[in-house]
């Protein structure tokens, strides 16, 4: 875990987010792949590549439910914000 930031130092690394929203994103930079589900739903890929940049996991009717994240070596995993 850095200070603004947290990252896989060897293998990949696991994030599940629960939530009460409409919609979630969340915050991530450096290089490699994200993979999520919501809700045990489909998996769905986020290719990184870059300096810090927002990305929606989900936009629907306000809900409470949870999100898994797989998080590759490389990628930077800076914060959640929820609408």
């Amino acid at each position: 875990m850095e200070t603004q930031y947290a990252t896989p130092t060897t293998d990949e690394a696991r994030i599940r987010l629960n939530y009460t929203a409409a919609e979630a994103r969340v915050v991530l930079a450096g290089k490699g792949t994200v993979t999520f589900t919501v809700d045990g739903g489909a998996t769905q890929t986020l290719d990184v590549d870059g300096t810090p940049n927002s990305h929606q996991l989900l936009k629907e009717a306000v809900t409470s439910g949870t999100v898994d994240l797989t998080v590759s070596p490389g990628v930077e995993v800076y914060s959640f914000t929820f609408g």
